[in-house]
């Protein structure tokens, strides 16, 4: 699938809905969670460890 990282829903970008949605899938976020605050948009990344998914802040 392709997928353009840098296209917008308007606030939010893909890659990070994306991330949101699969973290919630293998950790503690639900993926309907706001963990994203002002300004960390775009820059979160997962960390797999052992087995589970976070998301942690670049």
């Amino acid at each position: 699938m392709n997928m353009n990282i840098k296209e917008t829903d308007g606030q939010v970008s893909i890659l990070d809905l994306f991330l949101v949605k699969l973290a919630g899938k293998y950790s503690m976020y639900s993926s309907g969670d706001i963990i994203f605050s002002e300004g960390d948009r775009g820059r979160t990344m997962l960390l797999i460890l052992g087995g589970s998914v976070k998301i942690v802040k670049r």
